[in-house]
């Protein structure tokens, strides 16, 4: 659904929240350079905001209790 939709309308912004790791693979176009390892975050697509990760999530909400104004920097 993600690349159908990306590829028909491209003024929509795309949230996804990825469950497994491995899902990735199916939303990213790009292809690793060889003998480089990619990490979600240096994906294209997480760099814009487009996929988020629940442990992630989970980390700045925590983190947002000790340091405030980390909800006014990601707004």
């Amino acid at each position: 659904m993600y690349k159908t939709i990306e590829a028909n309308y491209k003024n929509v912004s795309i949230v996804t929240e990825l469950a497994q790791m491995s899902a990735l693979d199916f939303i990213v176009n790009e292809t690793p350079k060889q003998g480089l390892i990619q990490n979600y975050y240096t994906r294209k697509p997480f760099a814009a905001g487009e996929i988020f990760v629940g442990s992630i999530l989970n980390c700045l909400m925590i983190q947002s209790f000790y340091s405030p104004l980390l909800i006014e920097l990601l707004d």
